[in-house]
């Protein structure tokens, strides 16, 4: 089996920056999960990376195209306006959508870092109204088209989860792999990821496939000779990907199948449920309770009845502080979020005046619990593993 170099030595040719580089590392980190899926014998079928940004996910009958947006926390929230000016994701997107016409396609808005809930953005997420009109008359002027054409593309588009940021993605890719091959030593795992990494940047590296890339990709036969070579280079099929990882062959595991399955990215919170055993069910009322909380206190926040201060970050200590408690007797059950979960319900009910005396969130339980999750979210807090 061939060796891939360190990551740390697989950079960019010609992009030198400190910031470029993290980029680069981090869409590799981001295209691991989909690359072991499709290694371990899941529906993907060759995951094909662009140099930056662009991701291609081929299925049997389909294709997901994913834009991945980086940014340093320091640059505040996404904007609809940042996803729309120049370099923005959903111009990128717009140009795969024109020349994906013709085959069945998903394209998905990959962000870091977070959102405001009450910008237009989150009409983009899965299961909103993608033809709202704030969404599309932004969308419309930006890219100089027409609002039945704009509906029609953002039809295609869906806003993923968040997901890891550049500190956490490492540590989720490594995860990942020791989760698949629990009974290999640590070393061999990591030397395994070693090889992938690499073998992702390599592919990322090779010669880019310009403009056309949505087209050439889709239809490698209309392509001419040389970009037929770039897109060879940069494919990663199931037998490429196979070599790479073994000895890892058991069964994709459920964290890995909700990673790589043909819904869109799974966010930090969701990862951590998924970890600790959490039922579907327990997961979505998880992510309904986190959103309630974050838009509670975004209008508390725009009616100025407070100021983002220690006030906030008192309540974030003392959520905390009751959860620990709580993590302490379930962390090692059999499904410790499950049993976690059912704790805290109670326990916010009854200390709710205690852990929100300044009333930020009314003092209301579930509030209290969706903050918890949208703090998980932020990996401030686990939901514990059977594996303790």
């Amino acid at each position: 089996m061939d060796m891939c170099p360190d990551p740390s030595e697989t950079l960019p040719a010609d992009d030198t920056g400190t910031e470029t580089l993290r980029r680069f590392r981090y869409q590799a980190l981001i295209t691991l999960p989909f690359c072991l899926s499709c290694a371990l014998g899941n529906e993907i079928l060759a995951v094909i990376p662009e140099h930056m940004e662009d991701i291609a996910l081929r299925y049997a009958n389909s294709w997901r195209f994913l834009q991945v947006k980086s940014r340093n926390p320091e640059t505040g929230l996404w904007t609809l306006n940042r996803l729309i000016g120049d370099g923005g994701a959903l111009r990128s997107l717009y140009r795969t959508h024109q020349r994906t016409l013709a085959v069945q396609a998903s394209l998905e808005v990959v962000l870091e870092g977070a959102y405001s809930p009450s910008n237009p953005i989150h009409h983009l997420r899965p299961g909103e109204d993608h033809s709202h009109p704030q969404l599309v008359g932004p969308v419309a002027s930006a890219l100089e088209i027409e609002e039945a054409d704009a509906i029609s593309f953002l039809a295609r588009v869906v806003l993923a989860p968040r997901p890891a940021y550049r500190d956490e993605a490492e540590a989720l890719a490594q995860q990942l792999l020791h989760q698949q091959a629990p009974n290999l030593p640590h070393d061999l795992v990591s030397d395994i990821y070693v090889r992938l990494v690499g073998r992702i940047e390599d592919a990322m590296r090779a010669e880019p496939i310009g403009p056309e890339w949505p087209s050439y990709v889709t239809h490698p036969s209309d392509a001419p000779d040389e970009y037929a070579q770039r897109i060879a280079a940069k494919t990663l099929n199931r037998g490429i990907l196979r070599e790479t990882i073994s000895p890892i062959q058991a069964a994709p595991r459920v964290l890995l199948r909700r990673i790589g399955d043909a819904q869109v990215p799974v966010s930090s919170l969701e990862r951590k449920m998924i970890v600790g055993g959490a039922d579907k069910q327990l997961i979505a009322d998880a992510r309904s309770l986190r959103m309630n909380a974050v838009e509670h206190l975004e209008r508390r926040m725009a009616s100025e009845m407070f100021a983002e201060d220690e006030r906030i970050e008192d309540l974030r200590e003392r959520l905390l502080i009751h959860a620990n408690s709580r993590y302490s007797l379930h962390s090692g059950a059999e499904s410790p979020a499950n049993q976690i979960w059912g704790d805290l319900m109670n326990h916010y009910a009854t200390h709710a005046a205690s852990i929100d005396p300044d009333r930020i969130l009314d003092q209301d339980s579930l509030l209290l619990l969706g903050k918890l999750c949208d703090m998980s979210d932020e990996c401030a807090f686990d939901w514990g593993s059977p594996d303790e």
